[in-house]
C-alpha cells in the first residue's frame, strides 16, 4: 500500500520489538520533493489516511521511518537486518508538555505502562509514533474504562491520539466518575482479546442501562 503512495519511491515494512510485542515499522524512500521528503515531516500522519482507506487499523504500521535509500543484499533484495532500529519516542524532552491536569496525568500513567516508555508521554505526543498499535488502544479504552466508567470507542483513539484529546472526551463524557488515579492494572495486561472486548462490551451495557433509567 505504501508503494502506491504518490510520494513514494521504495517501502518496506518489517516487524520490530515493543512493549514486550511486535509492532509494525515501515521503511519509506520518499520521492525528491514530495511532502513526505520535507525535513522533520510527521510521516505517519502524511501517510495515515491513504492506509486507512484499504487495511484495518492493526496493519497500519506504528512508526514510518524516511529513508534515503533501502538497504540490499548482494542479490537486490531489501536487507532487512540493515534497516536502522526504530526510534519510538519521536518528541524530545524539551518538547514534550507534561500533563496539566489529574485526568491527563492519570492516561499519560496508562499510555506510559502499556508501552513501557523509557520517559514520561507527553500531552501532545502522538501516541501511534511512541509504538502504540490496534491491541495497545484496546487495552487502553479498558482501563479507562477501568478507572473512570468511560466507555472509550477504540475509533477516537485513532482519531484523536494524543493525551490532551483523549483527556477532554474522557472529561466530558456523562458517565465520567474523578477515581484515584489506577494506572496500572497487570491484571487487564494478562486478558486475552475476546476477554478485553467482553469486558467493553460490558461496560457499554452497563452504561445504556444507567441511563435507561
Amino acid at each position: 500500500m505504501l508503494r502506491a503512495h504518490r510520494d513514494v519511491r521504495q517501502a518496506v515494512v518489517v516487524t520490530a520489538p515493543r512493549a514486550d510485542e511486535l509492532a509494525l515499522v515501515a521503511y519509506v524512500v520518499p520521492r525528491r520533493g514530495s511532502a513526505a521528503a520535507r525535513p522533520g515531516a510527521d510521516l505517519l500522519e502524511e501517510f495515515r489516511p491513504h492506509l486507512r482507506g484499504a487495511l484495518p487499523d492493526y496493519m497500519i504500521p506504528a512508526l514510518v521511518v524516511a529513508l534515503p535509500a533501502l538497504p540490499l543484499t548482494p542479490t537486490a533484495k531489501v536487507d532487512r537486518a540493515a534497516l536502522p532500529a526504530p526510534q519510538w519516542s519521536a518528541v524530545s524532552a524539551a518538547d514534550r508538555v507534561q500533563p496539566r491536569n489529574p485526568v491527563e496525568a492519570t492516561l499519560a500513567g496508562i499510555w506510559s505502562d502499556l508501552l513501557d516508555t523509557d520517559g514520561p508521554v507527553g500531552v501532545h505526543d502522538n501516541l501511534f509514533t511512541l509504538g502504540g498499535h490496534s491491541l495497545t488502544a484496546t487495552r487502553f479504552v479498558a482501563r479507562v474504562a477501568d478507572t473512570y466508567g468511560v466507555n472509550l470507542p477504540v475509533h477516537q483513539v485513532f482519531a484523536g491520539p494524543t493525551i490532551a484529546e483523549l483527556a477532554e472526551v474522557v472529561s466530558a463524557d456523562p458517565d465520567f466518575k474523578l477515581a484515584a488515579d489506577s494506572s496500572r492494572h497487570p491484571e487487564l495486561d494478562a486478558l486475552s482479546d475476546e476477554d478485553l472486548d467482553e469486558l467493553l462490551r460490558a461496560a457499554l451495557a452497563q452504561r445504556n442501562r444507567r441511563r435507561a433509567t
